[in-house]
C-alpha cells in the first residue's frame, strides 16, 4: 500500500538545508516552526542537508492532492486563490509545484487572511518561499471572505494554536473591523485568467460565500476547488450542493470528525472536506489519483 496518491511521485523531492528554525516539505518549501504549535520538535539542526519525504496519510492529504492536481492540470499560466489563508501554506505549495513543472511560465496567487498575526506570517511565508521565482505575482489582502462589506473579525490570543477564527465567533474577546469580499469580487481581483485552484478554509463562512450573487458563476470557472467544511453536516451538504450546482464534479467528500480507512492508510478528520474538479479536467485527473481509494470508508465517528 502506498502511503500517498500516485500524483506525489510526479514531483521531485528537493534538497534543502535547514536554517535551524523551519520545517520543510518535499517541494523545498520552508515553514517557520513558530507558525504552528508543536512543530518545533520537527526542526532539523541548522546546516543539515536532506530531502524531505513525501507526506504520509493525514487530514492534509486532501490539501496536497488539490494543490498538486491543480498544478498538473494548468495551462500556459497558473492561478491560485486561498481564502482563510493563515500563513499561506496551500497557495505557496501550489505555486511551488507549478514552478517545478514549468519554471518559465507565469503564475499568480491571491490570498485573503483577516487575522493580523496570521497575515503578518503570510507576508513572511510568501517572501521566504516565492521571492526567488521569476514570473510569480502574489496579492495578499488583509480581508475576510464571505460577502461584500465589513465584518468584525477576531484577533486570536494563541495564533500558533488557533487557526479557527471567523467573523461571528464568540470565542474571542478582541475584534477589529476588516473589509470582506464575496467570491465574485475575489475572482474579479484575479483579472481575466480564472484560477486553477480555489482553496477555501473560512471556518463556517463558506455558507455565506457560496450564497452570494455570482458565486456559482465564479466557481464554474475553476479547475480544482477544495472547501473545508465546518460546524455541522448541514453546512457540509450545502457546500456539496452549491459546488454541484456550479457544474463541478465532486470527486471526494470527507465528513467531519471521523476516522477513514483509505487506500493510503488511516486518516482522522477534524473538519470536513469537499474536493471538486471541472468535468472537462476529471478524465485527466484520474490518471494520477485513485479517487475511490482516497474517499475511503468511515470506520469510526468521534
Amino acid at each position: 500500500m502506498s502511503r500517498h496518491p500516485a500524483i506525489f511521485e510526479t514531483f521531485g523531492r528537493r534538497q534543502v538545508t535547514s536554517d535551524g528554525r523551519s520545517v520543510y516539505d518535499f517541494l523545498g518549501g520552508s515553514i517557520d516552526a513558530e507558525f504552528k504549535q508543536g512543530w518545533s520538535r520537527n526542526v532539523q539542526p541548522r546546516g543539515k542537508s536532506f530531502r524531505p519525504p513525501y507526506p504520509g496519510p493525514s487530514e492534509w492529504t486532501i490539501d496536497w492532492v488539490a494543490s498538486l492536481l491543480a498544478a498538473r492540470l494548468a495551462g500556459e499560466r497558473f492561478g491560485v486563490i486561498e481564502l482563510g489563508a493563515g500563513y499561506g501554506h496551500w497557495m505557496v505549495a501550489a505555486l511551488m509545484a507549478f514552478k517545478q513543472l514549468n519554471p518559465e511560465r507565469p503564475a499568480s496567487g491571491l490570498a485573503l487572511e483577516a487575522e493580523p498575526t496570521h497575515y503578518h506570517w503570510l507576508e513572511r511565508h510568501v517572501a521566504t518561499n516565492l521571492g526567488h521565482f521569476d514570473n510569480v505575482d502574489t496579492t495578499l489582502l488583509a480581508m475576510a471572505a464571505g460577502y461584500d462589506g465589513e465584518v468584525e473579525f477576531p484577533v486570536v490570543q494563541d495564533p500558533a494554536g488557533n487557526y479557527g477564527a471567523t467573523y461571528g465567533s464568540t470565542r474571542e474577546t478582541d475584534f477589529r473591523t476588516v473589509p470582506c469580499l464575496s467570491l465574485a469580487s475575489i475572482y474579479d481581483r484575479m483579472g481575466a485568467v480564472p484560477p486553477d485552484l480555489l482553496h477555501c478554509d473560512i471556518q463556517g463562512a463558506e455558507v455565506d460565500l457560496l450564497a452570494q450573487p455570482g458565486a456559482g458563476d465564479a466557481l464554474a470557472k475553476t479547475r480544482v476547488a477544495l472547501f473545508g467544511t465546518h460546524r455541522d453536516v448541514e453546512v457540509h451538504l450545502q457546500v456539496v450542493d452549491a459546488v454541484r450546482a456550479a457544474g463541478l464534479h465532486v470527486a471526494v467528500e470527507w465528513p467531519r470528525n471521523v476516522t477513514l480507512e483509505t487506500a493510503h492508510g488511516e486518516i482522522r478528520t477534524h473538519d470536513g472536506a469537499v474536493l471538486a474538479i471541472a468535468h472537462t479536467d476529471y478524465p485527466r485527473a484520474v490518471e494520477w489519483i485513485d479517487f475511490q481509494g482516497l474517499r475511503g470508508e468511515v470506520v469510526n465517528r468521534h
